[in-house]
């Protein structure tokens, strides 16, 4: 996982100066969707802020940022690995069978945390993940 690689190389600081060794954007660079699945859990709420004003910079405005986060107790050490195969088909895969205690951000949490963002929908899965649609503004 690139993000999770700025925790360990930068010794647990994670800054922005860690994200930018592993995802170096040029200054021309926009993105209007990106995939956090099953990420916004393994991080506490300050390193969330800054990943999210680090990616927020290279927003468009209107873009959408899908995230996905654990609502039980316990999650894995690890985050969820997915690949998009098809349209239809997502391959997953745990790397950990080690568990740690999950924050469970809420709604309105997150709202706090996604500076430059808004929830346009979140629904809960059958999985037990809560799934967040955040628009930037």
């Amino acid at each position: 996982m690139l993000i999770g690689g700025a925790l360990q190389r930068s010794n647990g600081a994670f800054n922005e100066s860690s994200l930018i060794e592993v995802l170096p954007f040029s200054a021309d660079e926009q993105f209007d969707v990106m995939l956090i699945w099953d990420l916004i859990n393994y991080f506490n709420a300050e390193e969330l802020k800054v990943l999210v004003r680090y990616l927020g910079a290279d927003y468009a405005r209107g873009g959408y940022f899908f995230a996905m986060g654990a609502t039980a107790k316990e999650m894995p050490a690890m985050p969820t690995n997915y690949k998009i195969l098809t349209a239809e088909t997502l391959l997953y895969s745990t790397n950990s069978q080690d568990m740690r205690i999950c924050p469970r951000y809420t709604p309105r949490d997150l709202a706090l945390l996604m500076a430059g963002f808004h929830i346009n929908s979140s629904y809960i899965l059958r999985n037990g993940f809560q799934e967040y649609v955040f628009v930037r503004e």
